[in-house]
């Protein structure tokens, strides 16, 4: 099976060779790289073709129609959504793309927020999704109630399965992975997890919020619960707690919109009773509990669905085989 690897960029000039170089240095290389240059200023479209990328260029319209005109384009029977700033570890394809030729339809993998200091790494202390997801939900329900989550760059997807999930949303911009995940976990229970890949998620100063963007986050994901209620609807495989934890969600992302999109705000929790407004308070203060407590026992605030743990020999093997160095002092 071949693999298509889509980048969607958008003024990565200084960071993107080393993210294409990842890929193109792995053990089994992508059989296809395509960059979509979302309305670049810079030279992000010069240095993908430096490195022999297929580059589609379009005006910005934002990552998820950047990564919809990349699938479009795309041929390959395996396909990643990689960021342009991220690095995959060298066995990645190798490992992931195995699974998915064994019949598996998504495999997910560790990741690590890092910051980089030339080829010194500053990571997290811990590793996300070290293991697989905890839990007694299915994928889809965990997502559906805001469990559980993962980011696209440590997974790898059938073709078949994202062609029947659907392209990204387009009017969700901070959102749209989310809303996605939930599809593709409901077209399929073949998913697998992978041990000892590792995708270094960069941390940088671009990734603080602006005031503006935290505006449009914040609409988002309004929007987003809106259409989770909608989903919800259409199910009648839900009980009780499953429905409480989704009007959770859809009351905290009231609250965080309401100053930005009063309209849109009072939509969302239309339906929501005192009952339901009282079960959102003690879920709240017990998740900022559980939270606190963990924070203080093994140094993390991650629920436990999300499996954290530290490198392993194997993971940071494959960071030496990319050229960095781990310092001492991790990042805070």
């Amino acid at each position: 099976m071949r693999i298509s690897t889509i980048v969607p960029a958008y003024n990565r000039a200084e960071l993107i060779g080393a993210t294409l170089r990842s890929l193109l240095e792995q053990t089994r290389p992508p059989d296809e790289l395509i960059v979509v240059d979302d309305g670049s200023t810079d030279g992000t479209a010069d240095i993908a073709r430096n490195f022999g990328a297929t580059v589609i260029r379009q005006p910005n319209a934002g990552a998820g129609a950047a990564r919809n005109a990349g699938f479009a384009k795309s041929t390959g029977e395996i396909v990643h959504f990689m960021d342009s700033d991220d690095l995959a570890s060298p066995n990645t394809y190798r490992i992931q793309a195995g699974l998915i030729e064994a019949g598996s339809d998504i495999v997910y993998g560790p990741w690590q927020r890092t910051r980089f200091e030339g080829n010194m790494l500053r990571p997290e202390p811990v590793v996300v999704q070290q293991g697989p997801m905890r839990g007694t939900c299915s994928f889809d329900k965990m997502v559906l109630t805001g469990r559980w989550l993962t980011v696209f760059q440590p997974c790898l997807f059938r073709r078949a399965t994202l062609e029947a999930a659907g392209p990204y949303r387009t009017d969700l911009k901070t959102a749209e992975d989310i809303e996605l995940l939930y599809r593709l976990m409901r077209q399929t229970t073949r998913i697998s997890h992978v041990e000892d890949t590792l995708v270094l998620y960069r941390v940088h100063p671009e990734n603080q919020l602006s005031e503006g963007d935290g505006k449009q986050r914040a609409i988002d994901f309004a929007r987003l619960w809106i259409t989770f209620q909608q989903y919800i609807d259409a199910r009648d495989d839900l009980g009780w707690s499953d429905r409480a934890a989704v009007r959770s969600g859809k009351l905290k992302a009231a609250r965080e919109a309401l100053s930005h999109a009063p309209d849109i705000a009072a939509a969302l929790v239309s339906d929501c009773s005192s009952a339901d407004r009282l079960f959102a308070k003690v879920r709240a203060l017990g998740d900022r509990v559980s939270a606190k407590l963990r924070f203080h026992t093994a140094g993390h605030r991650y629920k436990p669905e999300f499996a954290v743990g530290r490198l392993t020999e194997r993971q940071r093997e494959q960071i030496t085989l990319m050229g960095y160095a781990i310092a001492d002092k991790p990042a805070d």
